[in-house]
């Protein structure tokens, strides 16, 4: 009858373990699978024409062994060479498969970088479209002279940012802090304003822009100040003093509030 197989014949040997140790005795029975065990089934086959024919391929068969490529008594199957094949190049393969990983975070990156250029590029023509838009349909009969007012381009820019919300969010909410901008610089005041809080909406959420939404929020709290809508406006300013620690533009609108209030005392210590 065939020989059991290496591993077997030393997990039933009861002296192993004892001679061994129970931390060797894995290791040796880890040892003996796969090639050595091939080798030493092959020398002992029955039938002598499967045997090895000589000792000179029976010596090869141990000198690639020990030198760790395919032995002949395992065939010739293409995993098994190629497995022997990682084996002997491990630090070289291990070189290659770093500078293959460091191409693809390279290239990854080129990507995105491409991505943001392509987001960047599609949100600056949006935006001189908004603009070149806006100034036609204040007055789309061209009927005013050239005596458009700028409340009414900027009351266009809103309708025609509008229309981004759904395509291009980021693009409508930056463009809505520029045009709320506007607005306030030239006092124009909207107690309500619900392209705005569209805008603030987007960029608190997850896909947004957290900056984005605390430069609208203090927006929109300058604005409700200059509408005298004070409870409101105390409301946001609350929340972005308690956010993070309160930067100029934060004082400076605290500031404000308080005068309108009045409490100028106030108002001056923080100015």
């Amino acid at each position: 009858r065939p020989p059991a197989a290496l591993e077997q014949a030393v997990a039933e040997d009861p002296g192993a373990a004892q001679r061994l140790g129970r931390g060797d005795l894995v290791i040796w029975r880890r040892a003996l699978r796969g090639d050595l065990d091939s080798i030493v089934h092959q020398a002992l086959r029955k039938e002598p024409q499967s045997r090895y024919l000589g000792v000179e391929p029976f010596d090869a068969d141990i000198g690639s062994f020990l030198a760790n490529r395919p032995v002949k008594a395992r065939g010739n199957r293409r995993i098994y060479r190629l497995a022997k094949f990682v084996q002997r190049h491990r630090l070289l393969l291990g070189v290659l498969s770093g500078a293959l990983a460091a191409v693809s975070v390279a290239l990854a990156m080129a990507v995105r970088q491409a991505g943001v250029a392509a987001a960047e590029r599609d949100g600056a023509q949006a935006a001189i479209a908004v603009l070149s838009e806006s100034f036609r349909a204040a007055d789309p009969m061209k009927m005013s002279a050239g005596q458009v007012s700028a409340a009414e381009i900027l009351a266009a820019a809103t309708r025609r940012t509008a229309e981004l919300q759904g395509r291009q969010p980021q693009v409508h909410a930056r463009l809505m802090a520029e045009i709320g901008e506007a607005e306030l610089a030239l006092g124009i005041v909207h107690p309500v304003h619900p392209d705005l809080e569209r805008a603030t909406t987007w960029a608190q959420g997850e896909a947004g822009d957290p900056e984005l939404a605390r430069r609208l929020q203090l927006l929109r709290a300058r604005q409700l100040i200059a509408a005298h809508q004070l409870e409101p406006a105390d409301e946001l300013l609350a929340r972005l003093e308690r956010s993070e620690a309160p930067g100029a533009e934060v004082l400076t609108a605290r500031a404000h509030f308080l005068f309108v209030v009045p409490d100028p005392s106030g108002a001056r210590a923080l100015v």
